[in-house]
C-alpha cells in the first residue's frame, strides 16, 4: 500500500525527519520564549494519520501545545548572580550565586579569558561541575599580575538546559589583591614581649616586600595602650612591659606598593602570671610555722620562770620537793 504525503497545517512548514517520512514541525512565532538555543522541534508521525479535515481544523497552538509535550522542548536555566573574583596574597577566587529559583540538580562550569586583542574564553578544567555555594580558584589561570582578566560562570543540569553567561567584571592581580594578615607569634621575654614575622607567601616574595610594621600595644587589665611604628624585622621586641601582665598586640603591615595588610591581634603574658593560691597556701603555711614557733617559745619561757623548785623538781641538796604541801594532805 502507497502512503501518501501527510497534509500541511495552515500556517506550518512540513520537516522530513530521519525516523519518517511523515513530520510536522512547530514554527518560530509558536515556540517557548524560554527555548534557548532555538531549534526545530519536529514529530514524527504515525502511518496512519489524522484526516485532512482534522489537521486543517485543528488550532495551531493546540497543534503546537501537542508538538512541546511530546519532544519536550529545553526550557533555558536562570543564570548565575554576582560573579566576582576576590584575592588575598595573589590567590584569587571566583565567587557567585545560583539565579533565582534555579532548580535542583544544577551545576555550574567556569571560563577565564586573559584580556587582550584576541581574547578567548578558556575552561576551568576543576571548575567544570560546580555546586551552588562553591567557589573556583583561579590563581594558576591568573599566572601574569599585570594583566587584565575576565571570568564567567554558566548553569547547566543533566538534561542539556543551560544558561546565559554571567559576566565578572575585570580584574587586575596587582591592582586588586590584598596583602593578608602577617602570620605572627608573639611570646614573652620578662617584661617584653617579643614578635616573630614570617615572610611574604612565595607569591608575593616576586613582587612584593614588607616595609615597616605598624603596631598597637594594649595592656588587657585597665585598657592603657600606646601606638608605635618600626621598621619590619622577622624578629621584633617590645620592651620596658610589666612582668606577669597580659598584653595584646594588634600588627599591621605596610609594603612597598601595596597599602597596608589587614591588621591582626594576637596576646601573651609577658611572663607566666602569678598564681594567687599558691601565694595564699605560702602564706597560710609561714602563719602556721610562727604560730607553733611562739606557742613553743611560751611555754619554754614559763617553764623558765618557775625555777629550781618547782613542783617534782630536785633541790640543790638533791632531795625531791613534795608534789603537795602538808594542807593538802
Amino acid at each position: 500500500m502507497k502512503l501518501s504525503p501527510a497534509p500541511e497545517i495552515q500556517g506550518m512548514t512540513p520537516y522530513r525527519s530521519l525516523l519518517s517520512p511523515h513530520t510536522i514541525s512547530l514554527p518560530a512565532s509558536a515556540r517557548s520564549p524560554y527555548h534557548q538555543p532555538p531549534c526545530l522541534c519536529s514529530v514524527p508521525l504515525p502511518s496512519a494519520s489524522l484526516p485532512a479535515s482534522g489537521l486543517n481544523t485543528m488550532a495551531p497552538w493546540t497543534a503546537a501545545l501537542l508538538l512541546l509535550l511530546h519532544c519536550g522542548v529545553g526550557i533555558s536555566l536562570p543564570a548565575p548572580t554576582n560573579v566576582s573574583i576576590t584575592s588575598v596574597n595573589l590567590e584569587h577566587t571566583l565567587h557567585f550565586l545560583p539565579g533565582s529559583e534555579t532548580p535542583g540538580h544544577t551545576h555550574f562550569r567556569i571560563q577565564v579569558m586573559k584580556v587582550r586583542r584576541k581574547s578567548v574564553w578558556k575552561p576551568a578544567a576543576r571548575c567544570s561541575s560546580l555546586e551552588p555555594g562553591q567557589t573556583c580558584e583561579l590563581s594558576g589561570l591568573m599566572k601574569d599580575p599585570w594583566a587584565r582578566y575576565q571570568a564567567r560562570a554558566q548553569a547547566y543540569s543533566p538534561a542539556g538546559s543551560t544558561s546565559d553567561w554571567a559576566t565578572s567584571g575585570l580584574f587586575q592581580p596587582m591592582t586588586h589583591s590584598a596583602v593578608g594578615p602577617p602570620d605572627v607569634s608573639v611570646a614573652g621575654c620578662g617584661n617584653c614581649l617579643v614578635l616573630q614575622v614570617r615572610p611574604l607567601t612565595s607569591r608575593w616574595q616576586q613582587l612584593e616586600r614588607y616595609r615597616h610594621m605598624l603596631l598597637s600595644v594594649r595592656r588587657t587589665r585597665d585598657g592603657v595602650q600606646f601606638h608605635m611604628s618600626v621598621d619590619y624585622e622577622e624578629k621584633t621586641v617590645i620592651g620596658y612591659l610589666e612582668p606577669g601582665v597580659e598584653y595584646c598586640v594588634m600588627v599591621s603591615m605596610v609594603a612597598f606598593i601595596k597599602q597596608k595588610s589587614a591588621p591582626v591581634k594576637y596576646c601573651a603574658f609577658t611572663s607566666p602570671p602569678r598564681n594567687n593560691r599558691s601565694v595564699l597556701l605560702v602564706l597560710l603555711g609561714a602563719s602556721g610555722l610562727l604560730a607553733a614557733a611562739l606557742v613553743g617559745f611560751l611555754v619554754l619561757r614559763r617553764r623558765l620562770q618557775a625555777g629550781p623548785h618547782a613542783p617534782g623538781t630536785r633541790d640543790p641538796e638533791g632531795s625531791l620537793s613534795p608534789l603537795c604541801d602538808d594542807g593538802a594532805q
